[in-house]
Parts: structure tokens; C-alpha cells; sequence
């Protein structure tokens, strides 16, 4: 993203997505173990877990980043990065956000070693 914006300082998507990155860039790296698996819905919803916490979401499998609650992130036990950064969100407000990692999300039998989240306040829900 700092390349881009070396090269065009005022594009918009550039600028709207750099907060977060330069946040992530406290993450360590995403890994993957596993590539297949078969999952079965409970509850009208995907079954998972992270850091051994089960829980069954919905999934927007468009979204660019996963995002959940403050007290979902505490619930799950998630780290937190260090800095706030905000967000637009789909009306255009701008709201503090910041990253955390789970150790493990898991997923039937695929899991993802420090899976990095949006942590939103919990008075401003992701949906």
C-alpha cells in the first residue's frame, strides 16, 4: 500500500485501506494447515471454533477481512495488536477500530495459525 500511495498520493482506495494494513503489520504471519474439508450447517450456521472456543457464525464469503465484537474477541480470547485505527463503515461513519489474533481458528479440519480479526466496539456491531 506504501508503494502505491508513493506513486499516487491521493487514491482512495489506497488511503481507505492503509490504516488497517499498517495495523496488521503487527500480526505475525498467517498460516494454513489443512486444504480440504467437509463441514455439515448447525443452527442455520457454519460451525467453528477459535482458540478451542466453538461458536456457529455466518460467513460473507465476499468480506475482505473477518470482524467481530469487542466482547466477542474477549469471549474468544483473542490478542490484541498494539494502535487503534478507524474505519469507514457502510454509511460513511468512521469508527475506532483494531486488530487481535487468534492463535487457531478451526474450521472441520482446516486450521488457520494466528487468523487476524477487526475488532470493532461493541456498540458499533460488524452487521
Amino acid at each position: 500500500m506504501d508503494a502505491v500511495l508513493a506513486l499516487r498520493p491521493t487514491d482512495a482506495d489506497a488511503l481507505g485501506g492503509h490504516p488497517v494494513l499498517a495495523a496488521a503489520a503487527h500480526t505475525p504471519d498467517q498460516r494454513i494447515e489443512g486444504r480440504r474439508s467437509t463441514v455439515q450447517l448447525e443452527d442455520g450456521g457454519l460451525p467453528f471454533s477459535i482458540n478451542g472456543v466453538h461458536a456457529t457464525y455466518w460467513f460473507d464469503t465476499g468480506a475482505e477481512l473477518s470482524v467481530l465484537t469487542e466482547s466477542e474477541a474477549k469471549r474468544f480470547g483473542l490478542r490484541g495488536t498494539p494502535g487503534v485505527c478507524q474505519v469507514g463503515d457502510v454509511n460513511g461513519t468512521q469508527v475506532n477500530m483494531r486488530i487481535a489474533v487468534a492463535d487457531e481458528l478451526a474450521v472441520g479440519s482446516i486450521r488457520i495459525r494466528h487468523a487476524a480479526f477487526l475488532v470493532l466496539p461493541d456498540d458499533h456491531p460488524p452487521l
